[in-house]
C-alpha cells in the first residue's frame, strides 16, 4: 500500500494522506506490533473494520490470546460437582481449546488463502474497493429485468456493476457450440490510503 513512492502519479512524500502504514520485514507477530499498525491507520472515528491475514498467522494470533482464556477460567471459576451431583446451573467439566472467531480491538481478524504468505492487512472498507472500467469494443453486461416494472440493467432494484464486460458469443472451429467471454476489468483503489496498512515478512 505504501511500498511505492507515488499513487496515481502523486508523490506520497508531498501528499502524506496518500501514505498508509507499511512495516517491512516485520518478523515475529506480537500484540504490540498489531497495536502500532492499528494506531497508525486510525484517525478519529475511522479505524480498520477488517484485518486479513493467512491461516498460519491467524493461528499465531490465536496463540497470543490463549493466556487470556486461561485467566478467564481462573477468574470465573470451573464447572464443578458436589456430593449430590452436578451443581445447578453449571455444566460438567469438559476440554475446550481454540477459537472460531478472533477480534482485535473489536475488529474481526479473518484468514484467507489468497493473502500472500507473511502478510497482514489492516483495511478500512469505507475507503477501499474495486472500481470497474468498461473495455472499448465490448458490451457492458446488462442484467435482464426481472419483470416489466423493473428497468433494464437492474436485477430487482440493484444496479448493474460497472466493469462487467461481455464479448459476443462465437462458434469455435469444428464445434457445435458457442463461446463467450465475461471479463471484469478495473483496479483496486483507496480514496484515502492513509487509513490502510500492512505488515509484511511476519512469522
Amino acid at each position: 500500500m505504501t511500498n511505492f513512492s507515488t499513487y496515481g502519479t502523486l508523490s506520497r512524500t508531498t501528499y502524506t494522506t496518500l501514505k498508509g502504514y507499511y512495516l517491512a520485514s516485520a518478523g515475529s507477530l506480537t500484540l504490540a506490533k498489531m497495536a502500532t499498525a492499528y494506531d497508525s491507520v486510525a484517525i478519529g472515528n475511522d479505524s480498520p473494520d477488517i484485518i486479513a491475514t493467512t491461516k498460519s498467522l491467524w493461528s499465531t494470533y490465536e496463540s497470543l490470546l490463549q493466556p487470556t482464556v486461561r485467566a478467564g477460567y481462573t477468574q470465573n471459576g470451573y464447572p464443578r460437582m458436589n456430593a449430590f451431583g452436578m451443581v445447578s446451573g453449571t455444566q460438567g467439566m469438559a476440554g475446550q481449546a481454540g477459537f472460531d472467531v478472533l477480534f482485535f480491538r473489536g475488529t474481526p481478524v479473518v484468514k484467507d488463502e489468497q493473502v500472500p504468505s507473511g502478510k497482514m492487512f489492516f483495511i478500512n472498507t469505507n475507503y477501499f474497493g474495486f472500481k470497474g472500467i468498461n473495455i472499448s469494443g465490448l458490451k457492458q453486461v446488462n442484467f435482464k429485468k426481472s419483470n416489466d416494472g423493473v428497468p433494464l440493467g437492474v436485477p430487482g432494484r440493484v444496479p448493474s456493476t460497472r466493469g462487467f464486460n461481455f464479448r459476443d458469443m462465437m462458434s469455435p472451429v469444428d464445434q457445435l457450440a458457442e463461446v463467450g467471454h465475461l471479463i471484469y476489468a478495473g483496479n483496486f483503489i483507496s480514496e484515502n490510503p492513509r487509513l490502510q496498512g500492512q505488515m509484511v515478512g511476519l512469522t
